[in-house]
Protein backbone atom coordinates (compact mmCIF):
# COMPACT_ATOMS: atom_id res chain seq x y z
CA UNK A 1 0.00 0.00 0.00
CA UNK A 2 1.60 3.20 -1.16
CA UNK A 3 1.68 6.29 1.02
CA UNK A 4 1.25 9.72 -0.57
CA UNK A 5 4.18 12.03 -0.86
CA UNK A 6 4.72 14.32 2.11
CA UNK A 7 3.36 17.82 2.08
CA UNK A 8 5.52 20.70 3.19
CA UNK A 9 3.12 23.09 4.81
CA UNK A 10 3.91 26.64 5.80
CA UNK A 11 2.17 28.12 8.76
CA UNK A 12 0.04 30.98 7.59
CA UNK A 13 -1.40 33.53 9.93
CA UNK A 14 -3.74 36.36 9.42
CA UNK A 15 -7.26 37.64 9.61
CA UNK A 16 -7.83 38.84 6.08
CA UNK A 17 -11.44 38.88 4.95
CA UNK A 18 -10.33 37.91 1.45
CA UNK A 19 -11.24 34.37 0.49
CA UNK A 20 -8.30 32.34 -0.71
CA UNK A 21 -9.75 29.82 -3.11
CA UNK A 22 -7.88 30.36 -6.35
CA UNK A 23 -4.76 28.91 -5.28
CA UNK A 24 -28.09 5.72 25.06
CA UNK A 25 -30.02 2.48 24.33
CA UNK A 26 -28.43 0.06 21.94
CA UNK A 27 -28.94 0.93 18.30
CA UNK A 28 -29.12 -1.43 15.37
CA UNK A 29 -28.92 -1.11 11.62
CA UNK A 30 -32.52 -2.26 11.43
CA UNK A 31 -33.56 0.53 13.76
CA UNK A 32 -31.64 3.03 11.65
CA UNK A 33 -33.43 1.90 8.51
CA UNK A 34 -36.79 1.95 10.24
CA UNK A 35 -36.32 5.53 11.33
CA UNK A 36 -35.04 6.62 7.95
CA UNK A 37 -37.89 4.82 6.25
CA UNK A 38 -40.27 7.02 8.21
CA UNK A 39 -38.47 10.26 7.56
CA UNK A 40 -37.17 9.70 4.05
CA UNK A 41 -39.57 11.48 1.79
CA UNK A 42 6.85 16.80 -4.16
CA UNK A 43 3.72 17.68 -6.27
CA UNK A 44 4.12 18.95 -9.86
CA UNK A 45 3.28 22.54 -10.70
CA UNK A 46 -0.23 23.10 -11.94
CA UNK A 47 -0.82 23.90 -15.58
CA UNK A 48 -1.50 27.48 -14.55
CA UNK A 49 -1.66 29.64 -11.47
CA UNK A 50 -5.11 30.04 -10.02
CA UNK A 51 -8.43 28.64 -11.14
CA UNK A 52 -8.54 30.13 -14.63
CA UNK A 53 -9.55 28.07 -17.64
CA UNK A 54 -6.62 26.26 -19.20
CA UNK A 55 -5.88 26.38 -22.89
CA UNK A 56 -6.75 23.20 -24.75
CA UNK A 57 -4.19 20.45 -24.93
CA UNK A 58 -4.37 16.75 -25.55
CA UNK A 59 -5.21 14.82 -22.37
CA UNK A 60 -2.74 12.16 -21.35
CA UNK A 61 -2.96 9.16 -19.09
CA UNK A 62 -5.25 6.19 -18.93
CA UNK A 63 -8.94 6.98 -19.19
CA UNK A 64 -11.08 5.05 -16.73
CA UNK A 65 -13.53 2.70 -18.36
CA UNK A 66 -17.29 3.26 -18.26
CA UNK A 67 -18.68 2.88 -14.77
CA UNK A 68 -22.23 1.83 -13.95
CA UNK A 69 -23.82 2.79 -10.64
CA UNK A 70 -24.03 -0.22 -8.35
CA UNK A 71 -27.32 -2.03 -7.96
CA UNK A 72 -28.69 -1.87 -4.43
CA UNK A 73 -29.60 -5.54 -4.69
CA UNK A 74 -25.99 -6.58 -5.27
CA UNK A 75 -24.19 -3.75 -3.50
CA UNK A 76 -23.40 -5.02 0.03
CA UNK A 77 -23.80 -1.60 1.60
CA UNK A 78 -26.47 -0.03 -0.56
CA UNK A 79 -30.12 0.41 0.23
CA UNK A 80 -32.63 3.10 1.08
CA UNK A 81 -31.24 3.87 4.51
CA UNK A 82 -28.21 5.64 3.12
CA UNK A 83 -30.32 8.16 1.19
CA UNK A 84 -31.07 10.73 3.86
CA UNK A 85 -31.96 13.57 1.50
CA UNK A 86 -34.39 13.34 -1.40
CA UNK A 87 -32.39 11.95 -4.31
CA UNK A 88 -34.57 13.74 -6.82
CA UNK A 89 -33.55 17.14 -5.44
CA UNK A 90 -29.86 16.28 -5.54
CA UNK A 91 -30.10 14.85 -9.04
CA UNK A 92 -32.06 17.80 -10.40
CA UNK A 93 -29.61 20.35 -9.03
CA UNK A 94 -26.64 18.35 -10.30
CA UNK A 95 -28.16 18.08 -13.77
CA UNK A 96 -28.78 21.82 -13.89
CA UNK A 97 -25.15 22.45 -12.92
CA UNK A 98 -23.92 20.01 -15.58
CA UNK A 99 -25.99 21.77 -18.23
CA UNK A 100 -24.60 25.11 -17.15
CA UNK A 101 -21.06 23.73 -17.38
CA UNK A 102 -21.71 22.78 -21.00
CA UNK A 103 -23.07 26.17 -21.99
CA UNK A 104 -20.92 29.05 -23.16
CA UNK A 105 -17.74 30.45 -21.66
CA UNK A 106 -17.60 31.22 -17.96
CA UNK A 107 -15.16 33.60 -16.31
CA UNK A 108 -12.58 31.85 -14.10
CA UNK A 109 -14.30 32.64 -10.81
CA UNK A 110 -17.72 31.50 -12.00
CA UNK A 111 -16.21 28.35 -13.49
CA UNK A 112 -14.56 27.35 -10.24
CA UNK A 113 -17.69 28.08 -8.25
CA UNK A 114 -19.74 25.93 -10.62
CA UNK A 115 -17.20 23.13 -10.35
CA UNK A 116 -17.48 23.34 -6.59
CA UNK A 117 -21.23 22.99 -6.84
CA UNK A 118 -20.84 19.88 -8.98
CA UNK A 119 -18.50 18.43 -6.36
CA UNK A 120 -20.89 19.07 -3.48
CA UNK A 121 -23.83 17.46 -5.33
CA UNK A 122 -21.86 14.48 -6.67
CA UNK A 123 -22.91 11.16 -5.13
CA UNK A 124 -20.20 9.41 -7.15
CA UNK A 125 -17.76 10.71 -4.54
CA UNK A 126 -18.82 7.94 -2.17
CA UNK A 127 -18.05 4.22 -2.61
CA UNK A 128 -21.65 3.20 -3.26
CA UNK A 129 -22.57 6.39 -5.15
CA UNK A 130 -25.40 7.12 -2.74
CA UNK A 131 -24.01 9.96 -0.60
CA UNK A 132 -23.25 13.55 -1.59
CA UNK A 133 -21.96 16.36 0.56
CA UNK A 134 -25.39 17.99 0.40
CA UNK A 135 -26.95 14.84 1.82
CA UNK A 136 -26.04 16.27 5.24
CA UNK A 137 -25.77 19.98 4.38
CA UNK A 138 -29.15 21.10 3.06
CA UNK A 139 -29.55 24.52 1.49
CA UNK A 140 -33.03 25.08 2.92
CA UNK A 141 -31.77 24.38 6.47
CA UNK A 142 -28.83 26.77 6.27
CA UNK A 143 -26.47 24.10 4.90
CA UNK A 144 -26.79 21.84 7.92
CA UNK A 145 -28.91 18.76 8.62
CA UNK A 146 -32.08 18.79 6.54
CA UNK A 147 -34.20 16.14 8.27
CA UNK A 148 -36.29 17.46 11.14
CA UNK A 149 -36.84 14.03 12.70
CA UNK A 150 -33.11 13.24 12.85
CA UNK A 151 -32.34 16.68 14.28
CA UNK A 152 -34.95 16.07 16.96
CA UNK A 153 -33.57 12.67 17.93
CA UNK A 154 -30.29 11.18 16.73
CA UNK A 155 -28.63 14.53 15.87
CA UNK A 156 -25.82 13.11 13.75
CA UNK A 157 -26.25 11.86 10.18
CA UNK A 158 -25.22 8.60 8.60
CA UNK A 159 -22.48 8.29 6.01
CA UNK A 160 -22.39 6.33 2.79
CA UNK A 161 -22.88 3.23 4.90
CA UNK A 162 -26.25 3.91 6.46
CA UNK A 163 -25.29 2.25 9.74
CA UNK A 164 -22.21 4.42 10.34
CA UNK A 165 -23.12 7.65 12.08
CA UNK A 166 -20.96 10.70 12.80
CA UNK A 167 -20.32 12.05 16.28
CA UNK A 168 -21.24 15.70 15.68
CA UNK A 169 -24.00 17.79 14.20
CA UNK A 170 -23.34 18.69 10.54
CA UNK A 171 -21.83 22.16 10.66
CA UNK A 172 -23.25 24.72 8.27
CA UNK A 173 -20.77 25.90 5.65
CA UNK A 174 -22.27 29.20 4.52
CA UNK A 175 -19.78 32.06 5.10
CA UNK A 176 -17.16 29.57 6.37
CA UNK A 177 -14.70 30.43 3.54
CA UNK A 178 -14.22 33.87 5.08
CA UNK A 179 -12.41 32.35 8.09
CA UNK A 180 -8.66 33.01 8.30
CA UNK A 181 -6.07 30.25 8.38
CA UNK A 182 -5.91 28.86 11.91
CA UNK A 183 -3.44 30.78 14.06
CA UNK A 184 -2.73 31.38 17.73
CA UNK A 185 -2.99 34.85 19.23
CA UNK A 186 -0.81 34.76 22.34
CA UNK A 187 -2.12 38.11 23.62
CA UNK A 188 -5.70 36.86 23.50
CA UNK A 189 -4.78 33.33 24.54
CA UNK A 190 -7.01 32.11 21.74
CA UNK A 191 -6.92 30.30 18.42
CA UNK A 192 -8.72 31.98 15.55
CA UNK A 193 -9.74 30.58 12.20
CA UNK A 194 -9.93 27.13 10.76
CA UNK A 195 -12.95 25.01 9.91
CA UNK A 196 -14.82 22.07 11.46
CA UNK A 197 -16.15 22.24 15.00
CA UNK A 198 -12.64 21.45 16.27
CA UNK A 199 -10.95 23.77 13.73
CA UNK A 200 -8.70 20.96 12.48
CA UNK A 201 -9.14 22.12 8.88
CA UNK A 202 -6.50 24.78 9.37
CA UNK A 203 -6.23 26.08 5.81
CA UNK A 204 -2.52 25.26 5.66
CA UNK A 205 -2.98 22.72 2.86
CA UNK A 206 -4.98 24.72 0.32
CA UNK A 207 -4.66 28.24 1.74
CA UNK A 208 -8.32 28.32 2.80
CA UNK A 209 -9.84 26.46 5.77
CA UNK A 210 -12.94 25.60 3.77
CA UNK A 211 -10.76 24.09 1.06
CA UNK A 212 -9.07 21.90 3.66
CA UNK A 213 -12.42 21.05 5.20
CA UNK A 214 -14.07 19.96 1.96
CA UNK A 215 -11.32 17.41 1.33
CA UNK A 216 -11.67 15.50 4.59
CA UNK A 217 -15.27 14.18 4.57
CA UNK A 218 -14.60 12.51 1.23
CA UNK A 219 -12.30 9.99 2.97
CA UNK A 220 -13.83 10.07 6.46
CA UNK A 221 -15.08 6.56 7.38
CA UNK A 222 -18.17 8.12 8.99
CA UNK A 223 -19.06 10.38 6.06
CA UNK A 224 -18.37 9.92 2.33
CA UNK A 225 -16.02 7.02 3.08
CA UNK A 226 -13.81 6.81 -0.03
CA UNK A 227 -10.81 4.63 0.93
CA UNK A 228 -8.09 6.74 -0.72
CA UNK A 229 -7.74 10.44 -1.63
CA UNK A 230 -6.83 9.26 -5.15
CA UNK A 231 -10.34 7.78 -5.42
CA UNK A 232 -11.65 11.35 -5.46
CA UNK A 233 -9.64 12.03 -8.62
CA UNK A 234 -10.60 8.64 -10.07
CA UNK A 235 -14.32 9.16 -9.61
CA UNK A 236 -14.14 12.65 -11.11
CA UNK A 237 -12.04 11.33 -14.01
CA UNK A 238 -14.67 8.68 -14.70
CA UNK A 239 -17.61 11.00 -14.19
CA UNK A 240 -19.67 13.45 -16.24
CA UNK A 241 -17.69 16.62 -15.45
CA UNK A 242 -14.15 15.36 -16.09
CA UNK A 243 -13.71 17.78 -18.99
CA UNK A 244 -15.00 20.70 -16.94
CA UNK A 245 -12.59 19.89 -14.09
CA UNK A 246 -9.78 19.92 -16.67
CA UNK A 247 -10.95 23.26 -18.05
CA UNK A 248 -10.65 24.77 -14.59
CA UNK A 249 -7.49 23.06 -13.32
CA UNK A 250 -5.69 22.16 -16.56
CA UNK A 251 -5.94 19.12 -18.79
CA UNK A 252 -2.90 17.55 -17.14
CA UNK A 253 -4.70 17.61 -13.77
CA UNK A 254 -6.33 14.22 -14.40
CA UNK A 255 -3.64 12.67 -16.65
CA UNK A 256 -3.25 9.76 -14.27
CA UNK A 257 -2.56 6.13 -15.14
CA UNK A 258 -5.12 4.17 -13.15
CA UNK A 259 -4.63 0.53 -12.12
CA UNK A 260 -7.08 -2.00 -13.51
CA UNK A 261 -8.61 -2.59 -10.08
CA UNK A 262 -9.22 1.09 -9.31
CA UNK A 263 -13.00 0.84 -9.53
CA UNK A 264 -13.17 -2.26 -7.34
CA UNK A 265 -10.94 -0.72 -4.68
CA UNK A 266 -12.67 2.67 -4.73
CA UNK A 267 -16.01 0.91 -4.26
CA UNK A 268 -14.96 -0.34 -0.81
CA UNK A 269 -15.68 1.95 2.16
CA UNK A 270 -12.95 3.58 4.18
CA UNK A 271 -12.48 1.27 7.18
CA UNK A 272 -9.06 2.12 8.61
CA UNK A 273 -8.83 3.39 12.18
CA UNK A 274 -6.14 5.92 11.23
CA UNK A 275 -8.74 7.66 9.05
CA UNK A 276 -11.17 8.15 11.94
CA UNK A 277 -10.89 11.75 13.22
CA UNK A 278 -12.51 10.76 16.52
CA UNK A 279 -9.50 8.63 17.51
CA UNK A 280 -6.21 9.97 18.95
CA UNK A 281 -4.08 8.39 16.20
CA UNK A 282 -5.83 10.25 13.38
CA UNK A 283 -3.30 12.00 11.12
CA UNK A 284 -4.66 14.02 8.22
CA UNK A 285 -1.12 14.42 6.89
CA UNK A 286 -0.88 10.71 6.06
CA UNK A 287 -4.28 9.49 4.88
CA UNK A 288 -4.63 5.75 4.17
CA UNK A 289 -4.34 4.63 0.55
CA UNK A 290 -5.41 1.54 -1.39
CA UNK A 291 -4.50 2.34 -5.01
CA UNK A 292 -1.02 1.45 -6.29
CA UNK A 293 0.20 4.49 -8.23
CA UNK A 294 3.56 5.77 -9.39
CA UNK A 295 4.98 8.69 -7.44
CA UNK A 296 4.07 11.06 -10.26
CA UNK A 297 0.50 9.76 -10.52
CA UNK A 298 0.08 9.84 -6.76
CA UNK A 299 1.20 13.47 -6.72
CA UNK A 300 -1.30 14.35 -9.46
CA UNK A 301 -4.10 12.56 -7.65
CA UNK A 302 -3.30 14.29 -4.38
CA UNK A 303 -3.27 17.67 -6.10
CA UNK A 304 -6.63 16.89 -7.71
CA UNK A 305 -7.98 16.10 -4.24
CA UNK A 306 -6.73 19.47 -3.00
CA UNK A 307 -8.23 21.24 -6.02
CA UNK A 308 -11.55 19.53 -5.38
CA UNK A 309 -11.54 21.10 -1.93
CA UNK A 310 -10.65 24.52 -3.31
CA UNK A 311 -13.45 24.31 -5.84
CA UNK A 312 -15.96 23.48 -3.12
CA UNK A 313 -14.69 26.44 -1.08
CA UNK A 314 -15.11 28.72 -4.09
CA UNK A 315 -18.75 27.67 -4.40
CA UNK A 316 -19.34 28.14 -0.67
CA UNK A 317 -17.90 31.67 -0.86
CA UNK A 318 -20.12 32.55 -3.81
CA UNK A 319 -23.65 33.96 -4.02
CA UNK A 320 -25.36 30.55 -3.97
CA UNK A 321 -24.16 29.84 -0.43
CA UNK A 322 -22.96 33.13 1.08
CA UNK A 323 -25.05 35.89 -0.54
CA UNK A 324 -25.46 38.39 2.33
CA UNK A 325 -29.16 38.56 1.48
CA UNK A 326 -30.81 38.55 4.92
CA UNK A 327 -33.26 41.07 6.30
CA UNK A 328 -30.46 42.42 8.49
CA UNK A 329 -28.31 43.02 5.40
CA UNK A 330 -31.19 44.86 3.80
CA UNK A 331 -31.67 46.95 6.91
CA UNK A 332 -28.00 47.94 6.89
CA UNK A 333 -28.53 49.23 3.36
CA UNK A 334 -31.72 51.09 4.28
CA UNK A 335 -33.84 48.67 2.26
CA UNK A 336 -35.72 47.11 5.17
CA UNK A 337 -36.77 48.05 8.69
CA UNK A 338 -36.47 45.79 11.69
CA UNK A 339 -39.54 45.39 13.86
CA UNK A 340 -39.55 46.79 17.39
CA UNK A 341 -38.92 43.30 18.79
CA UNK A 342 -36.06 42.69 16.35
CA UNK A 343 -34.50 46.04 17.23
CA UNK A 344 -34.80 45.19 20.92
CA UNK A 345 -33.14 41.86 20.21
CA UNK A 346 -30.28 43.58 18.40
CA UNK A 347 -29.77 45.97 21.32
CA UNK A 348 -29.65 43.03 23.74
CA UNK A 349 -27.41 41.07 21.39
CA UNK A 350 -24.84 43.87 21.37
CA UNK A 351 -25.39 44.83 25.00
CA UNK A 352 -26.70 42.93 28.01
CA UNK A 353 -26.63 39.58 26.25
CA UNK A 354 -22.88 39.85 25.54
CA UNK A 355 -23.48 37.97 22.26
CA UNK A 356 -21.48 40.29 20.05
CA UNK A 357 -18.37 39.85 22.20
CA UNK A 358 -17.86 36.57 20.34
CA UNK A 359 -20.32 36.93 17.44
CA UNK A 360 -19.07 40.26 16.10
CA UNK A 361 -21.82 42.42 14.61
CA UNK A 362 -19.63 45.28 13.36
CA UNK A 363 -18.93 46.30 9.79
CA UNK A 364 -21.02 46.61 6.65
CA UNK A 365 -21.23 42.82 6.23
CA UNK A 366 -20.71 41.35 9.71
CA UNK A 367 -20.02 37.64 9.91
CA UNK A 368 -21.36 37.25 13.46
CA UNK A 369 -18.33 35.29 14.64
CA UNK A 370 -14.78 35.98 15.71
CA UNK A 371 -13.66 32.50 14.53
CA UNK A 372 -12.47 31.67 18.04
CA UNK A 373 -13.44 28.76 20.31
CA UNK A 374 -15.33 28.30 23.56
CA UNK A 375 -16.54 25.62 25.94
CA UNK A 376 -20.04 26.78 26.78
CA UNK A 377 -20.67 24.00 29.29
CA UNK A 378 -23.12 22.24 27.00
CA UNK A 379 -24.45 19.01 28.54
CA UNK A 380 -23.84 15.63 26.98
CA UNK A 381 -26.40 14.61 24.37
CA UNK A 382 -27.03 11.01 25.34
CA UNK A 383 -29.32 10.58 22.35
CA UNK A 384 -26.30 10.68 20.04
CA UNK A 385 -26.28 7.33 18.22
CA UNK A 386 -22.48 7.53 17.99
CA UNK A 387 -22.28 6.28 21.59
CA UNK A 388 -23.75 2.93 20.49
CA UNK A 389 -21.31 2.27 17.63
CA UNK A 390 -19.02 -0.01 19.61
CA UNK A 391 -19.03 -3.21 17.56
CA UNK A 392 -17.11 -3.98 14.35
CA UNK A 393 -19.15 -3.88 11.18
CA UNK A 394 -18.72 -6.29 8.25
CA UNK A 395 -15.48 -4.51 7.35
CA UNK A 396 -14.10 -4.78 10.88
CA UNK A 397 -14.45 -1.06 11.50
CA UNK A 398 -15.44 0.21 14.97
CA UNK A 399 -16.47 3.89 14.90
CA UNK A 400 -16.41 4.43 18.65
CA UNK A 401 -14.43 1.97 20.80
CA UNK A 402 -15.10 4.12 23.90
CA UNK A 403 -18.88 3.81 23.64
CA UNK A 404 -20.87 5.95 26.06
CA UNK A 405 -17.63 6.95 27.78
CA UNK A 406 -16.50 8.98 24.77
CA UNK A 407 -16.05 12.68 25.56
CA UNK A 408 -15.45 14.94 22.58
CA UNK A 409 -12.16 16.80 23.18
CA UNK A 410 -12.86 19.57 20.67
CA UNK A 411 -9.93 21.73 19.58
CA UNK A 412 -7.78 20.24 22.35
CA UNK A 413 -8.02 16.87 20.63
CA UNK A 414 -6.66 18.26 17.38
CA UNK A 415 -3.82 20.12 19.09
CA UNK A 416 -2.71 16.88 20.79
CA UNK A 417 -2.98 14.76 17.63
CA UNK A 418 -0.41 13.88 14.94
CA UNK A 419 -2.37 16.10 12.56
CA UNK A 420 -1.09 19.23 14.32
CA UNK A 421 2.28 19.97 12.74
CA UNK A 422 3.13 22.81 15.14
CA UNK A 423 5.24 21.56 18.07
CA UNK A 424 4.65 24.80 19.98
CA UNK A 425 0.88 24.20 19.85
CA UNK A 426 0.94 20.76 21.47
CA UNK A 427 1.57 22.19 24.93
CA UNK A 428 -1.56 24.35 24.55
CA UNK A 429 -3.86 21.37 24.05
CA UNK A 430 -5.03 21.09 27.71
CA UNK A 431 -6.25 24.70 27.62
CA UNK A 432 -8.52 23.94 24.66
CA UNK A 433 -10.06 20.63 25.67
CA UNK A 434 -13.82 20.88 25.23
CA UNK A 435 -13.65 24.08 23.19
CA UNK A 436 -15.42 24.25 19.85
CA UNK A 437 -15.56 26.80 17.06
CA UNK A 438 -17.68 29.89 17.58
CA UNK A 439 -19.71 29.48 14.43
CA UNK A 440 -21.29 32.25 12.39
CA UNK A 441 -24.87 33.03 13.34
CA UNK A 442 -25.84 33.74 9.76
CA UNK A 443 -28.60 31.30 8.74
CA UNK A 444 -28.73 29.95 12.29
CA UNK A 445 -32.52 30.28 12.21
CA UNK A 446 -33.03 29.26 8.58
CA UNK A 447 -35.48 26.36 8.22
CA UNK A 448 -37.34 24.91 5.23
CA UNK A 449 -40.79 25.14 6.82
CA UNK A 450 -42.52 26.19 10.07
CA UNK A 451 -42.21 23.57 12.77
CA UNK A 452 -38.97 22.18 11.40
CA UNK A 453 -36.69 21.10 14.26
CA UNK A 454 -33.17 22.41 14.00
CA UNK A 455 -30.57 21.38 16.57
CA UNK A 456 -27.73 23.48 17.92
CA UNK A 457 -24.16 23.20 19.25
CA UNK A 458 -21.61 20.63 18.20
CA UNK A 459 -23.62 17.80 19.74
CA UNK A 460 -27.12 18.99 18.85
CA UNK A 461 -28.20 19.12 22.50
CA UNK A 462 -30.52 22.09 22.03
CA UNK A 463 -33.55 21.85 19.75
CA UNK A 464 -34.48 25.50 19.41
CA UNK A 465 -32.85 28.91 19.55
CA UNK A 466 -35.02 29.73 22.54
CA UNK A 467 -33.38 26.83 24.37
CA UNK A 468 -29.93 28.13 23.44
CA UNK A 469 -30.58 31.68 24.60
CA UNK A 470 -32.25 30.46 27.81
CA UNK A 471 -29.18 28.30 28.55
CA UNK A 472 -26.84 31.23 27.98
CA UNK A 473 -29.03 33.31 30.28
CA UNK A 474 -29.52 30.86 33.16
CA UNK A 475 -26.80 28.20 33.05
CA UNK A 476 -25.18 29.43 36.28
CA UNK A 477 -28.46 30.44 37.92
CA UNK A 478 -30.51 27.25 37.77
CA UNK A 479 -29.36 24.22 39.78
CA UNK A 480 -27.66 21.18 38.30
CA UNK A 481 -30.17 18.50 37.41
CA UNK A 482 -30.23 15.26 39.41
CA UNK A 483 -28.38 12.45 37.67
CA UNK A 484 -31.59 10.65 36.71
CA UNK A 485 -32.77 13.71 34.80
CA UNK A 486 -29.60 14.37 32.88
CA UNK A 487 -30.52 12.29 29.85
CA UNK A 488 -33.42 14.47 28.78
CA UNK A 489 -32.98 17.05 26.05
CA UNK A 490 -36.64 17.39 25.15
CA UNK A 491 -38.98 20.22 26.15
CA UNK A 492 -36.33 22.56 27.44
CA UNK A 493 -38.54 25.62 27.21
CA UNK A 494 -39.50 25.57 30.91
CA UNK A 495 -36.15 24.30 32.10
CA UNK A 496 -35.79 24.37 35.89
CA UNK A 497 -32.29 22.88 36.02
CA UNK A 498 -29.39 22.19 33.67
CA UNK A 499 -27.41 19.00 33.30
CA UNK A 500 -23.71 19.10 34.09
CA UNK A 501 -21.31 20.06 31.28
CA UNK A 502 -20.13 17.19 29.11
CA UNK A 503 -16.59 18.54 29.53
CA UNK A 504 -16.12 20.54 32.76
CA UNK A 505 -12.67 21.85 31.83
CA UNK A 506 -12.20 25.31 30.30
CA UNK A 507 -15.86 26.34 30.61
CA UNK A 508 -16.54 29.96 29.67
CA UNK A 509 -17.65 31.71 32.87
CA UNK A 510 -17.23 35.26 31.54
CA UNK A 511 -19.73 36.04 28.79
CA UNK A 512 -22.56 33.65 29.63
CA UNK A 513 -24.32 31.90 32.48
CA UNK A 514 -26.11 34.69 34.37
CA UNK A 515 -27.30 37.41 32.00
CA UNK A 516 -30.36 38.58 33.92
CA UNK A 517 -32.62 38.50 30.85
CA UNK A 518 -36.37 38.13 31.04
CA UNK A 519 -38.24 35.57 28.94
CA UNK A 520 -39.37 38.35 26.61
CA UNK A 521 -35.76 39.50 26.29
CA UNK A 522 -34.82 35.98 25.22
CA UNK A 523 -37.62 36.02 22.66
CA UNK A 524 -36.37 39.33 21.30
CA UNK A 525 -32.87 37.96 20.76
CA UNK A 526 -34.37 34.96 18.94
CA UNK A 527 -36.40 37.34 16.77
CA UNK A 528 -33.24 39.23 15.87
CA UNK A 529 -31.40 36.00 15.00
CA UNK A 530 -34.20 35.24 12.57
CA UNK A 531 -33.26 38.37 10.61
CA UNK A 532 -29.90 36.75 9.74
CA UNK A 533 -31.44 34.16 7.41
CA UNK A 534 -30.55 34.61 3.75
CA UNK A 535 -33.18 34.88 1.04
CA UNK A 536 -35.21 37.68 2.59
CA UNK A 537 -37.81 39.30 0.37
CA UNK A 538 -39.79 42.34 1.57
Amino acid sequence: MQQPTGRARQRRTGGSRAVRVGLGASWTAAASMALLGVVSGPAPARAQVGPGLASAETPQGTMPGPVQPPNAATNPFGGPGSQVVADDNITATEQQALQQAQQGVLDPTAAQQLLGKLVLYDRNLSPNRQQACVSCHTHEAGFTGGLSSINASLMSYSGALFYRWGQRKPQGYSYAPFAPVLHYDAAAGQFFGGNFWDERATGEITGNPSGDQAMQPLIDPLEMELPDPACVAYRIASGPYRAFFQRVWGFASLAINWPANAEALCSQPQSVEAANPTLPGFDENNPPTVLTLSAADRALATQAWHNTGLSAAAHEAGPDVSPFSSKFDRALKGQATLTAQEQQGYALFTGQGHCSQCHSASGSQPLFTNWGTANLGVPKNTGNVFYTETQPDQYGFVPNPSGAGYVDPGLGGYLASPSDIHPDWHALAPNFVGRFQIATLRNVAKVPFPGFVKDYMHNGYFKSLKDVVHFYNTRDVLPTCPTDMQDSVASLGNQQCWSAPEQPRNVNRTQIGNLGLSSSDEDAIVAFLDTLSDGYTP
